[in-house]
């Protein structure tokens, strides 16, 4: 995790569920696009992408992936997986 604060990285927001469907809360940098982002939990980095797109966009991706999405696919999984463990 501190390597990637050393580069740049900034907290910009979480994941959280309504119903039982993702739901990202950003802080900042939604509309920003040509950027990294990376998912944390317990200060361990799981998985650094990076997206064309705008980041709310990309993370549309994760909450609703299509049928053949399968980064987003898995990422919806984990991210659920992990949210319910708290």
């Amino acid at each position: 995790m501190n390597r990637l604060i050393d580069i740049g990285f900034q907290k910009v927001g979480e994941w959280g569920i309504i119903g039982e469907n993702l739901s990202p809360k950003l802080s900042d940098l939604a509309d920003s696009s040509n950027i990294l982002y990376a998912f944390i939990s317990d200060g361990e980095a799981l998985y650094v992408g990076k997206t064309t797109q705008t980041l709310q966009k990309r993370l549309y991706g994760y909450q609703k992936p299509g049928p053949t999405q399968l980064t987003n696919i898995k990422g919806n999984k984990l991210l659920k997986e992990l949210l319910d463990q708290g």
